[in-house]
């Protein structure tokens, strides 16, 4: 109500929520199911036709715009978060997959409902958090997938480490969301709105000395979804303790929501050359090189492919963090980079389920003589693991590449992050090869393989990497499609 008059959401406003109200009635349909059928895969049939549709909505005529404000300012209708939407949508549709393939005749019976609705609810808070700059939607998106994801992280009840992780991940959750809500008051007090957005605009890059505490603290909340340093020590133990699809779950979906709501914020004001911008943009690339250097030297002597491909996480969590730094040259590098992560990490932990549930562990020595038993699903991890170093044929080589080539092009003081992406690369290709070396060289030592729908998946992964690689224009041109919003500045 303004004014004394009642304000009725427009069809484009509820347009802009079409994903959300999907995924909301996806949620009523998993906890109905269970009234007029036990089955497991049943319920998790429901929740994987609930997430497609989700991403159907994503591809109608109403879903694509140039970018407007939704529910009076609340939410932000723009192609950065079509984007976001399409790609978490299909990546969740890809754990509920590795669910099916690997982890469903794990979960006790009874338990299908209550992990699907934990798991939608997360994508439903995740899904918001990429597209709004309003303070108070931005705290209550942050803890809708937060909240959910503490309770996934442990849901293997029965097990020590699962509890841990899950307490671990609360604690560490805990403590960021105090700080993010400190940070976002301050920023309150100096704005006075609830627009994050527009005030970035319309303050032109100069800030109060109570407005700079405020982003640093609202930065450190960030940081720690997207599990970069200092805010990255929840992340191996939460992977080794969880299910592998929560996992994987946490690995992109997490991490890209993290990271889109900081590009959108970060975006609006990278654009004016003031010391404040300057000093953000150079701490952005110091927390890049830290976090990309603690992340592969963390792995470096990991036996459990779980902290393998947790400690490799915060190390991708750094190399977005580089394109991130130089906002907006690197937009485009940014979210290719994301696309292409999201589609290796899902194609890894895929395997990694497979062999998990067929060895009963996730260490690296479970992975011997995969090439033998099931020569598909290793060349399918060959290639997901060659795309996280970076190297053809896979995707992944195109898209490091173009993210150093725009640091080489902002010269200066980024030729050193250019130099560490380089140098990281190199150093990740050991503890990856520790993997390959165990499929491709060793004997067996299991006989049971991966399932087919586990194969299946990941052999798609696999097969769009390379596919990437080969027609990489439409990616990038997707990418650069995929603009920030925002909201006129009104001028008096």
């Amino acid at each position: 109500m303004t004014g004394g008059i009642v304000q009725i959401p427009s069809a484009s406003d509820w347009s802009a929520i079409g994903v959300e109200t999907t995924l909301a009635a996806t949620l009523v349909a998993v906890l109905i199911v269970p009234f007029f059928a036990r089955s497991q895969r049943g319920v998790g049939l429901v929740a994987l036709v609930g997430v497609l549709a989700a991403f159907g909505v994503t591809l109608l005529p109403a879903s694509v715009s140039t970018g407007h404000s939704a529910f009076f300012g609340m939410l932000i209708a723009d192609p950065a978060a079509l984007l976001w939407r399409q790609v978490l949508l299909l990546f969740t549709a890809g754990v509920i997959g590795i669910w099916f393939g690997a982890t469903s005749r794990a979960v006790p019976v009874g338990d299908a409902p209550e992990f699907m609705t934990l798991l939608i609810s997360a994508t439903l808070g995740l899904s918001l958090m990429g597209a709004t700059s309003n303070l108070l939607l931005l705290l209550l998106a942050m803890e809708l997938a937060s909240m959910p994801s503490y309770v996934l992280a442990g849901f293997r009840k029965t097990k020590r480490h699962a509890a841990e992780a899950s307490l671990k991940y609360v604690l560490f959750g805990a403590v960021c969301t105090a700080v993010t809500i400190y940070g976002l008051s301050l920023l309150y007090g100096s704005a006075g709105t609830l627009d994050l957005g527009h005030w970035i605009t319309a303050t032109r890059g100069a800030y109060t000395p109570a407005a700079i505490v405020g982003v640093f603290f609202v930065l450190a909340g960030l940081l720690f979804k997207i599990s970069a340093v200092p805010a990255h020590f929840w992340c191996p133990d939460v992977f080794e303790g969880s299910h592998v699809d929560v996992a994987a779950f946490l690995s992109v979906a997490s991490k890209g929501a993290g990271l889109l709501l900081l590009a959108r914020l970060w975006d609006g004001a990278s654009h004016f050359a003031t010391p404040m911008v300057a000093g953000m943009a150079a701490v952005l690339g110091i927390v890049a090189v830290v976090t990309t250097a603690v992340g592969n030297l963390g792995a470096l002597r990991q036996q459990s492919v779980k902290r393998i491909l947790a400690y490799s996480s915060i190390a991708h969590a750094g190399y977005l963090l580089s394109a991130m730094a130089v906002l907006p040259a690197g937009r485009t590098s940014l979210l290719a980079y994301l696309v292409v992560y999201a589609v290796m990490n899902l194609g890894a932990f895929a395997v990694l389920a497979g062999v998990e549930r067929a060895a009963g562990s996730d260490d690296v020595s479970a992975f011997d003589g995969l090439a033998a038993r099931s020569p598909v699903a290793a060349v399918a991890m060959a290639v997901c693991l060659v795309s996280m170093v970076g190297l053809p044929p896979a995707a992944g080589f195109l898209v490091k590449w173009k993210i150093m080539s725009t640091l080489a092009t902002a010269g200066g003081a980024w030729w050193w992050i250019v130099a560490s992406v380089a140098i990281n690369s190199i150093i990740s290709l050991v503890y990856y090869a520790k993997i390959l070396r165990a499929m491709f060289l060793r004997p067996s030592t299991v006989r049971q393989e991966p399932s087919r729908l586990i194969t299946a998946l990941a052999s798609v992964c696999a097969v769009t990497l390379v596919l990437m690689l080969i027609a990489f224009a439409p990616l990038e041109q997707w990418a650069a499609s995929a603009v920030f919003w925002q909201a006129p500045v009104q001028t008096p």
